[in-house]
């Protein structure tokens, strides 16, 4: 495991790889031999989730898999594969990753899987933001739950790329969007947005498909929870 991190890090040798994070330990102390969770670890995280406490479970479990494993599932089911792909949360953020291995990373996925839409959950210290990157348009549309701007380097990260692959001027798109009250629901804010894109299979249109600024209602929060409660019951066992 060391080995392969240090080559996805770039590093000469393996003990430069930096020691696990806690929800990695957390993770390997719950997993069977085939990467799976046990049943009962993926039962105490679903009542984690049903119960709205969402911070423990980035904390404990690294939600970032389990976003895009849940999305990817939703994806398949609505036959909608061919349309939309997801880029790893965990390799395009800059804690633990070089720039040159995050830019090979995107235009590498870009390049060999060929969708026309890849959503890409991102996180910034403990905020989790999504954007959709339309590759062939050199588009991409930024949401965040505090209505904040897509920062400079990662805006420099994309660039780069579509110049790379597409020799085009990125154009970041900026949807009205639903604004939490709180500090600890965004986690629910772009599985929500994620959710919404794939279902409506929305393409294009998006400052028209996405108009409010009201916070996600109680009940649409709690249907996320469940819903994700059911998958990791469902899948993890």
């Amino acid at each position: 495991m060391r080995k392969r991190r240090a080559d996805e890090l770039g590093l000469e040798t393996p003990d430069l790889v930096p020691p696990p994070a806690r929800h990695e330990l957390w993770k390997a102390a719950r997993t069977k031999s085939n990467g799976q969770f046990t049943s009962q670890s993926a039962q105490e995280i679903s009542q984690r989730i049903v119960s709205g406490n969402f911070y423990l479970i980035a904390i404990e479990t690294g939600s970032n898999e389990f976003k895009e494993e849940y999305m990817d599932t939703v994806v398949v089911e609505l036959g909608r594969a061919s349309v939309y792909g997801f880029l790893e949360p965990q390799t395009i953020q800059p804690s633990g990753n070089t720039l040159d291995s995050r830019k090979s990373y995107i235009q590498t996925w870009m390049t060999e899987s060929n969708r026309e839409i890849y959503i890409a959950p991102y996180i910034d210290a403990g905020h989790w933001q999504p954007m959709a990157i339309m590759s062939k348009k050199a588009q991409v549309v930024w949401f965040c739950s505090l209505h904040s701007k897509i920062k400079a380097e990662l805006k420099s990260l994309i660039q780069t790329v579509m110049t790379r692959t597409r020799g085009q001027q990125l154009e970041i798109i900026y949807p009205k969007c639903n604004k939490h009250n709180d500090s600890w629901s965004c986690g629910y804010y772009i599985i929500s947005w994620m959710k919404a894109i794939i279902r409506a299979e929305i393409r294009g249109e998006w400052t028209e498909r996405f108009n409010t600024t009201s916070p996600l209602s109680t009940s649409v929060i709690t249907t996320i929870r469940e819903d994700w409660a059911r998958y990791l019951n469902k899948h993890f066992k």
